[in-house]
């Protein structure tokens, strides 16, 4: 998405008309009325609650920023970037928006698993549904890990087990 240097929307590419369509409930619950074909042409500022905070951001941004925020139910970054002329001056901004919701809740999933593993508990197991590609990929990965280890660890106690009670009948 770039917005001139009054920050009205003047490009919006296909990934971001696409992401805007599939986050529209989303974007509803902060905007009401949210349309997402009616994004281009507007200013900037209708994305935001505290339009006055977001300009001061944008007015003295020199480098990329980033935020992460919770829109709805989703996980949302943005990033933006000043467009500087050769004069060294600011004419507009490029923003890219990034849905991370997908990618937070696996997060969650991992650290749950990895807090039961730190535990001593190697039976959880990560949801296959609604996963695909990578995320699917790594998930069966953490799963089969995870059995493995869980089943090791009862081989070794029945093992041990048996060592034991061979010692207290040779004694």
């Amino acid at each position: 998405m770039i917005a001139d240097g009054d920050y009205n929307i003047i490009y919006l590419n296909r990934s971001s008309e696409h992401l805007f369509h599939d986050a529209r409930e989303d974007f509803g619950t902060l905007i009401p009325q949210f349309n997402p074909d009616k994004i281009l042409g507007k200013n900037i500022d209708f994305f935001h609650q505290n339009s006055a905070h977001q300009r001061n951001i944008l007015e003295h941004l020199e480098k990329t920023y980033t935020k992460e925020m919770q829109i709805g139910n989703r996980v949302m970054v943005i990033t933006a970037n000043p467009i500087i002329d050769l004069d060294g001056e600011r004419i507009g901004t490029v923003v890219e928006w990034t849905d991370r919701t997908a990618e937070v809740a696996i997060e969650r999933e991992i650290d749950s698993m990895v807090e039961a593993a730190s535990q001593g508990d190697f039976s959880t197991q990560l949801p296959l549904e609604n996963k695909t590609g990578f995320f699917h990929n790594l998930t069966q990965g953490l799963n089969s890990l995870a059995s493995n280890t869980d089943a090791a660890l009862a081989d070794m106690q029945r093992i041990l087990g048996a060592m034991h009670a061979a010692t207290l009948l040779n004694a």
